[in-house]
Protein backbone atom coordinates (compact mmCIF):
# COMPACT_ATOMS: atom_id res chain seq x y z
CA UNK A 1 0.00 0.00 0.00
CA UNK A 2 2.99 2.29 0.94
CA UNK A 3 4.96 1.72 -1.74
CA UNK A 4 2.16 2.26 -4.43
CA UNK A 5 1.29 5.91 -2.67
CA UNK A 6 5.00 6.62 -2.34
CA UNK A 7 4.97 6.24 -6.44
CA UNK A 8 2.16 8.24 -6.72
CA UNK A 9 3.32 11.09 -4.86
CA UNK A 10 6.61 10.79 -5.97
CA UNK A 11 5.15 11.78 -9.72
CA UNK A 12 5.13 15.17 -11.15
CA UNK A 13 1.64 14.78 -11.19
CA UNK A 14 1.00 13.36 -7.80
CA UNK A 15 2.98 16.86 -6.54
CA UNK A 16 0.84 18.73 -8.48
CA UNK A 17 -1.90 17.39 -7.54
CA UNK A 18 -1.16 18.35 -3.77
CA UNK A 19 -0.22 21.72 -4.76
CA UNK A 20 -3.59 22.16 -5.99
CA UNK A 21 -5.27 21.62 -3.17
CA UNK A 22 -2.89 23.92 -0.86
CA UNK A 23 -3.37 26.89 -3.23
CA UNK A 24 -6.25 26.51 -4.98
CA UNK A 25 -8.68 28.41 -2.08
CA UNK A 26 -6.14 31.45 -1.64
CA UNK A 27 -6.47 31.73 -5.62
CA UNK A 28 -9.94 31.93 -5.67
CA UNK A 29 -10.34 34.05 -2.70
CA UNK A 30 -7.99 36.56 -4.07
CA UNK A 31 -9.88 36.39 -7.67
CA UNK A 32 -13.18 36.99 -6.44
CA UNK A 33 -11.82 40.01 -4.18
CA UNK A 34 -10.10 41.44 -7.02
CA UNK A 35 -12.95 40.38 -9.82
CA UNK A 36 -15.48 41.71 -7.74
CA UNK A 37 -14.02 45.16 -6.88
CA UNK A 38 -12.86 45.38 -10.78
CA UNK A 39 -15.82 44.75 -12.19
CA UNK A 40 -18.20 46.95 -10.31
CA UNK A 41 -18.43 49.87 -12.83
CA UNK A 42 -18.68 48.13 -15.71
CA UNK A 43 -21.31 46.43 -13.90
CA UNK A 44 -23.03 49.35 -12.66
CA UNK A 45 -23.04 51.54 -15.89
CA UNK A 46 -24.27 48.12 -17.86
CA UNK A 47 -26.92 47.52 -15.09
CA UNK A 48 -25.81 43.92 -14.96
CA UNK A 49 -25.08 42.89 -11.07
CA UNK A 50 -25.24 39.33 -11.80
CA UNK A 51 -21.90 39.32 -12.61
CA UNK A 52 -20.64 39.74 -8.80
CA UNK A 53 -22.24 37.22 -8.08
CA UNK A 54 -21.19 34.62 -10.69
CA UNK A 55 -17.68 35.33 -10.19
CA UNK A 56 -18.29 34.57 -6.22
CA UNK A 57 -20.00 31.35 -7.55
CA UNK A 58 -17.28 30.39 -9.59
CA UNK A 59 -14.61 31.29 -7.37
CA UNK A 60 -16.49 28.69 -4.50
CA UNK A 61 -16.51 26.09 -6.61
CA UNK A 62 -12.47 26.49 -7.52
CA UNK A 63 -11.83 26.46 -3.78
CA UNK A 64 -13.77 23.41 -2.85
CA UNK A 65 -12.07 22.39 -6.03
CA UNK A 66 -8.99 22.13 -4.37
CA UNK A 67 -10.12 21.07 -1.16
CA UNK A 68 -12.11 17.86 -2.57
CA UNK A 69 -8.58 17.21 -4.59
CA UNK A 70 -6.80 17.37 -1.50
CA UNK A 71 -9.42 14.66 0.02
CA UNK A 72 -8.33 12.32 -3.16
CA UNK A 73 -5.02 12.75 -2.49
CA UNK A 74 -5.36 12.08 1.62
CA UNK A 75 -7.51 9.13 0.72
CA UNK A 76 -4.59 8.26 -1.62
CA UNK A 77 -2.16 8.27 1.10
CA UNK A 78 -4.31 5.94 3.21
CA UNK A 79 -6.51 8.39 5.52
CA UNK A 80 -4.00 8.48 8.02
CA UNK A 81 -3.74 10.74 10.60
CA UNK A 82 -0.16 10.64 10.92
CA UNK A 83 2.06 13.15 8.94
CA UNK A 84 5.72 11.68 9.55
CA UNK A 85 5.05 8.09 9.04
CA UNK A 86 8.92 7.80 9.06
CA UNK A 87 9.23 11.08 7.02
CA UNK A 88 9.44 10.62 3.17
CA UNK A 89 7.22 11.54 0.50
CA UNK A 90 4.10 10.06 2.44
CA UNK A 91 4.87 11.93 5.30
CA UNK A 92 4.97 15.33 2.75
CA UNK A 93 1.77 13.69 1.11
CA UNK A 94 -0.17 13.65 4.04
CA UNK A 95 0.43 16.73 5.86
CA UNK A 96 -0.03 18.84 2.31
CA UNK A 97 -2.98 16.59 1.28
CA UNK A 98 -4.63 18.01 5.36
CA UNK A 99 -3.56 21.32 4.95
CA UNK A 100 -4.85 21.67 1.60
CA UNK A 101 -8.61 20.62 3.14
CA UNK A 102 -8.51 22.47 5.68
CA UNK A 103 -7.09 25.83 3.57
CA UNK A 104 -9.34 25.40 0.64
CA UNK A 105 -12.49 24.45 2.81
CA UNK A 106 -11.49 27.76 4.94
CA UNK A 107 -11.08 29.56 2.29
CA UNK A 108 -14.64 28.80 0.58
CA UNK A 109 -16.31 29.52 3.62
CA UNK A 110 -14.23 33.42 3.67
CA UNK A 111 -15.45 33.98 -0.14
CA UNK A 112 -18.84 32.97 0.66
CA UNK A 113 -18.56 35.27 3.93
CA UNK A 114 -17.59 38.02 1.55
CA UNK A 115 -20.45 37.51 -1.03
CA UNK A 116 -23.17 38.01 1.59
CA UNK A 117 -22.83 41.45 1.81
CA UNK A 118 -23.30 41.40 -2.46
CA UNK A 119 -26.48 39.29 -2.01
CA UNK A 120 -27.51 42.17 0.86
CA UNK A 121 -26.76 44.90 -0.72
CA UNK A 122 -26.28 46.69 -4.51
CA UNK A 123 -22.86 47.85 -4.66
CA UNK A 124 -24.32 49.95 -7.25
CA UNK A 125 -26.18 52.67 -4.66
CA UNK A 126 -22.99 54.77 -4.16
CA UNK A 127 -22.24 55.46 -7.85
CA UNK A 128 -23.77 57.38 -9.85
Amino acid sequence: MSTAAEERFDSTRGVARLWYGVLAGAAAWKLQLVVNYAVVPWACWHRVEAVNHLASLAMVALALSGAWVAWGSWKATGEGWDTDPGGGVLGRSRFMALGGMALSGFLALVILGQWIPNLLLSPCDGIH
